[in-house]
């Protein structure tokens, strides 16, 4: 594979100012200022009624959830300013993945994010990210901005808790974590695919991942798309 330059911009450089001076969300970072844009959930639906393919009838499920963003753009350079003040954390792979040159915060928009499992959108034995591109074009359902991970994190404050605290080296989907499926902006299998969102310990984390094409995610992995507007 080619290699890849790395930004080495004001994003990077401040994350690891910020490194410096304390962990996010603890010490000093307590005070949190108003965030620079508008961002947060306007409507939160926890049960839908959605066909289940394997048995006769419907079934209900607490877990879809359907979370309606207003969001407003502001400078990516402010991303580790306001993730600090937010007491959010992240890891290097999300750190690589803000400070790609393909990496944008998207203009202001209302935009609807759709929570669910593999399963409940039809890929019970799971898949790999092209089959999930793939399928979710015939669902109404499409892939997220780049920057609806950031977003999501922020304003989403209650996602459930994780019931085991391990963060990496499993090579498995994280427990209780939600994959935001966007735009794929570096081929590298060696740069991160995307955002994920999971809450360990009280902690809200927003962390970059990686994966080759071979990898498939399990039927009861939860992912986020964006809805299609009709």
């Amino acid at each position: 594979m080619p290699h890849v330059q790395r930004r080495q911009g004001s994003v990077q450089r401040r994350i690891e100012d910020h490194k410096r001076e304390g962990q996010p969300g603890r010490g000093r970072f307590v005070k949190k200022r108003p965030l620079p844009f508008e961002c947060r959930v306007i409507d939160h639906t926890g049960q839908q009624w959605y066909k289940d393919q394997n048995k006769s009838g419907f079934v209900k499920t607490e877990n879809i959830k359907k979370i309606v963003l207003k969001i407003g753009h502001f400078p990516s350079e402010q991303i580790p300013d306001v993730l600090t003040e937010h007491g959010i954390l992240i890891n290097h792979y999300a750190e690589e993945f803000f400070a790609h040159p393909r990496f944008s915060i998207e203009r202001s928009k209302e935009t609807i994010v759709t929570i669910a499992s593999l399963q409940e959108i039809g890929l019970e034995n799971g898949a790999a990210l092209r089959e999930i591109f793939t399928h979710i074009s015939k669902t109404g359902l499409k892939a997220c901005h780049v920057s609806t991970g950031l977003f999501l994190r922020l304003a989403w404050t209650d996602q459930p808790q994780s019931h085991n605290s391990t963060l990496s080296g499993t090579h498995s989907s994280p427990d209780q974590a939600v994959t935001v499926l966007s735009e794929i902006i570096e081929q590298d299998d060696d740069f991160p695919k995307g955002l994920y969102l999971r809450n360990v310990d009280g902690n809200h984390w927003l962390r970059g991942y990686i994966c080759d094409d071979s990898y498939r995610f399990p039927g009861d992995a939860f992912f986020a798309f964006e809805m299609c507007r009709i």
